[in-house]
């Protein structure tokens, strides 16, 4: 089967691999919180980047034969794996560090409204009634799981508003995607991760890279796992859908993460579930379906 062909009886599969990445993404806050504790967040992310960018180097030279890239198209490369892979990574891990997950949390469900003015600036797509309903749900479904978990929803003011920057970035991210997809997912990754780990590089070096000895055996199983299950095949799928999926579609799918996230600690950390966050889940998930199957007509 062709992942790039338009036709409609694929789409809920572009849409479940469009919920891969909050998905797994929502287990990578916990380990970016844990890992931190260690190290800074910039070395961190510059690993992650540069060892994720090796795997699709690799792939993409026994899969494709090199990578290849038109001289018009790089300036989308680059401002994608620059703000919307790298800046954007690096933001996310200090929000996390910065701010309770409970908050940030909250506030990436700002990523829908910054992706329709990005929709709209864009590529001007019309946002209809479903879209906008779809969004406000959303909303208020995140807030139902983080207003009702009992957490202490205080948090810095560094932390919310790097929160926002990081829904901005990533709402970027989609729009930069959209003139690349007459190129395959595997050589976007290849190039942008790269890309990402070269801004990245600078802050690597000044940020003391001898912590990378601080590095338990335990956080570099980490560190490897989330590479290769969030960047590396959240990224890939991410990238396949964004060709088939609309910018507003593609950033409301990114709410699922909260309650990825909540779900996370009731196993990993016994955090009890309330019936109100059962509720917000709830909320979250038909949000994302509504939008995907009635927002398109």
């Amino acid at each position: 089967m062709d992942l790039r062909s338009p036709e409609k009886e694929h789409k809920g599969l572009f849409v479940l691999m469009a919920l891969y990445y909050p998905v797994s993404g929502g287990f990578d806050y916990i380990a970016i919180e844990y890992i931190t504790r260690t190290i800074s967040e910039p070395v961190l992310i510059f690993l992650r980047m540069l060892l994720a960018a090796l795997i699709f180097l690799i792939i993409a030279f026994v899969r494709e034969g090199g990578i290849r890239v038109e001289r018009r198209d790089f300036k989308w490369m680059f401002l994608a794996g620059a703000v919307g892979v790298g800046l954007y990574y690096l933001v996310e891990a200090m929000a996390i560090h910065n701010t309770s997950a409970s908050l940030s949390s909250l506030l990436l469900a700002t990523v829908p409204l910054f992706g329709m003015v990005s929709d709209r600036i864009f590529f001007k797509n019309h946002l209809g009634k479903v879209k906008i309903t779809g969004v406000l749900i959303s909303i208020v479904g995140v807030a139902f799981c983080v207003c009702f978990s009992g957490e202490d929803m205080s948090g810095n003011l560094l932390g919310v508003l790097l929160t926002l920057i990081a829904a901005a970035l990533w709402a970027a991210y989609i729009s930069f995607l959209k003139p690349l997809e007459g190129y395959s997912a595997i050589t976007q990754n290849a190039v942008m991760l790269l890309i990402a780990a070269v801004v990245l590089l600078p802050l690597f070096l000044v940020n003391d890279p001898s912590q990378v000895l601080m590095i338990t055996g335990f956080q570099w199983v980490l560190i490897v796992v989330t590479t290769v299950s969030t960047v590396v095949i959240g990224l890939l799928t991410y990238v396949v859908a964004t060709a088939h999926l609309t910018v507003t579609t593609m950033s409301l799918v990114a709410n699922v993460l909260p309650i990825v996230s909540i779900i996370g600690s009731f196993f990993l950390l016994h955090t009890m579930l309330t019936p109100l966050q059962l509720v917000g889940g709830a909320l979250i998930i038909g949000s994302v379906i509504a939008v995907a199957v009635f927002g398109e007509k």
